[in-house]
């Protein structure tokens, strides 16, 4: 379960991660009112910690916090600072719930923790929960006749389903019985997930041994010194061109514009070159700063340097653990679309008499573009009575 003490209007436009970005399979919802279902409703809230445990880091079940919301400006959302809205804690798994595209939105809206208990009395966070139902409503297009029931949203499959409920129900048995379904997935997936962690470990280890950090600063360094030398020695050039012959002086200057750029020398533009560098004999040290020069500025310096080659082959060792990491990813993306959580709550709800129901119509307007169907009990056929006449 997750208790936000965000707007819950706006809680529901959060970008949310998939298993692939360290979240969730799926999104559950409990859209009903104390006085729909009064023990539904508290039964709920009861078994707070047996639904933490049965969802695991696979689905997140989520209801307003029991603390009080904090109804924003818009004008806060174009800011870059955002302390002002409280976390949101996350008894299915700290941080797995989502990051939002949006990087105007505070940075706490982004960030959970684990609560693995309710954080309030049951009486408290009944009364939150009915608060935030119409909002529910509203996104998901939910009509008052279907209360109480659930949502399930399937991140991977992009498409939710609205399970119908009554007093009876019990949203625990209901996610124990989704469970059940996806266990053989969910097996594959925790393997997997290890694996990532392996590999996330592998990269950190590649970046701490080699050093990447500190070779590239190196190479900074040399890259920013070059560029100084260079320009240093282009400005000498031009300052030594005005006591040269013409022909002479047109070289010197065509060499502090050459010096200037990062490009190599071609076999015409190093001959040149080497005639300025002769001109400059007899000037002290400015004629074998340039046979310095010329060189570093054939090879692209700080390339080809000690620096250089460790960093490549760093770098290459770190490419290779991120292609690594990549595909793991890639292979959690396909394994949730695998889980088919759409699939595994149509047979989890069977067990409880509900069927789809193609009859049920939604909202005409809601805000959440995925398909959604309707799980719920078969309507009983209205009896024909037949007459004879006599």
């Amino acid at each position: 379960m997750l208790t936000t003490t965000y707007p819950f209007r706006r809680f529901l436009r959060t970008s949310f991660a998939t298993l692939a970005d360290g979240g969730y399979a799926g999104l559950v919802f409990l859209v009903s009112r104390s006085a729909d279902a009064p023990r539904l409703h508290r039964r709920f809230f009861q078994e707070w910690s047996d639904i933490h445990d049965v969802t695991g880091p696979y689905l997140a079940v989520i209801t307003p916090s029991p603390g009080s919301s904090i109804l924003l400006d818009e004008e806060l959302y174009r800011t870059q600072y955002g302390a002002l809205v409280p976390d949101v804690s996350c008894p299915s798994g700290g941080g797995r719930l989502s990051r939002a595209v949006n990087r105007r939105w505070p940075s706490s809206v982004r960030m959970t923790e684990v609560t693995p208990s309710r954080t309030a009395s049951v009486r408290r966070h009944q009364d939150t929960h009915t608060t935030a139902v119409n909002d529910l409503q509203e996104f998901f297009g939910i009509p008052e006749s279907l209360l109480p029931c659930a949502v399930i949203v399937s991140l991977h499959e992009t498409s939710a389903l609205c399970v119908a409920l009554d007093d009876e129900s019990s949203m625990y048995r209901l996610l124990k019985s989704i469970k059940a379904e996806i266990e053989p997935a969910t097996a594959r997936i925790s393997r997997k997930e290890q694996e990532l962690v392996e590999a996330k470990a592998a990269r950190a280890r590649i970046r701490n041994e080699q050093k990447i950090g500190e070779l590239r600063a190196t190479l900074a360094t040399l890259q920013a010194q070059w560029t100084d030398q260079k320009l240093q020695l282009a400005a000498d050039l031009d300052a030594t061109a005005g006591d040269l012959a013409d022909d002479d002086a047109t070289r010197c200057r065509w060499l502090a514009g050459r010096l200037r750029t990062d490009q190599p020398l071609s076999g015409e533009e190093r001959e040149q070159a080497r005639q300025a560098a002769r001109a400059l004999r007899g000037r002290g040290r400015l004629e074998k700063r340039i046979r310095r020069a010329l060189p570093r500025l054939d090879a692209r310096y700080p390339a080809g340097t000690e620096v250089a080659a460790r960093l490549a082959a760093a770098e290459a060792a770190e490419d290779a653990a991120q292609d690594r990491i990549g595909g793991i990813k890639q292979d959690l993306d396909d394994l949730g679309r695998d889980l088919a959580l759409n699939a595994a709550v149509v047979s989890a709800a069977a067990n409880f008499g509900l069927v789809p129901d193609g009859d049920v119509r939604l909202r005409e307007w809601r805000e959440l573009a995925w398909p959604i169907s309707v799980l719920a009990r078969p309507k009983r056929a209205t009896p024909r009575m037949r007459f004879r006449w006599s």
